[in-house]
């Protein structure tokens, strides 16, 4: 189990000694080097990855468009649209090329439609400054890496994760279910970027032996077979 609110629940029903706690093995993936478009070149990029499962309506759309103009208006970052998961039943490309169209004449926002395998993608968001994800495992690509990142969550996991981080998931996750009105997801963006230095260096603190703990469960793991 990867995280400490679902140990906590599944510790009730099985017992400890049948479950191995450990963080994601994610968390200790190599990333891969890749040619990055010449848009990449001089800038501080924000890497944006909104799902199919964080756009449900008009409040949650208005609140990705209002987040993005603030973003445009109040800070020299530069946008990157970043597809984590593009298979045809949940595809964050779609949704990607729909902000696009609405930004077509802005340079400072860059849709990569490429296709990418996972260590490839964490090579990507290791060039950004911060990321604001709805994909569990971006957000672990970005957090393994001491980047500041903000979670859309809407699973118990994304507050599981911020909660072993950091001792609290308040602030480092905005669940979808309670995004009512267009302000809370700039609210939250606006408290990452005034707390950008601080997270990045508590990450970096926290970061080496929580990456060691990810290793050591395949070999936990091949004890118990």
């Amino acid at each position: 189990i990867r995280e400490s609110l679902s140990y906590d629940a599944v510790s009730k029903y099985v017992p400890k000694e049948k479950i191995i706690f450990s963080p994601d093995p994610a968390f200790s993936l190599e990333k891969e080097e890749v040619k990055l478009d010449e848009w990449y070149h001089n800038r501080k990029v924000i890497a944006l990855n909104v799902s199919p499962l964080t756009i449900k309506n008009e409040v949650q759309s208005q609140a990705v468009t209002d987040l993005i103009d603030y973003i445009l208006k109040n800070t020299k970052y530069s946008i990157c649209l970043l597809p984590h998961v593009t298979t045809d039943d949940c595809n964050d490309l779609t949704i990607k090329k729909e902000i696009k169209e609405q930004y077509q004449n802005e340079d400072r926002i860059y849709l990569e439609t490429d296709s990418y395998n996972c260590k490839e993608l964490k090579y990507i968001i290791s060039k950004c400054e911060m990321l604001i994800a709805a994909r569990t495992h971006a957000s672990i690509a970005a957090y393994s890496q001491s980047i500041p990142t903000l979670v859309i969550g809407y699973s118990v996991k994304a507050k599981g994760i911020a909660k072993d981080l950091f001792g609290t998931y308040e602030r480092y996750v905005e669940p979808v279910q309670n995004l009512e009105t267009e302000e809370q997801l700039l609210a939250a963006f606006q408290w990452l970027y005034k707390e950008e230095k601080n997270i990045k260096n508590q990450l970096t603190e926290v970061m080496p032996a929580y990456i060691a703990k990810a290793r050591e469960a395949g070999d936990k793991l091949q004890e118990l077979i």
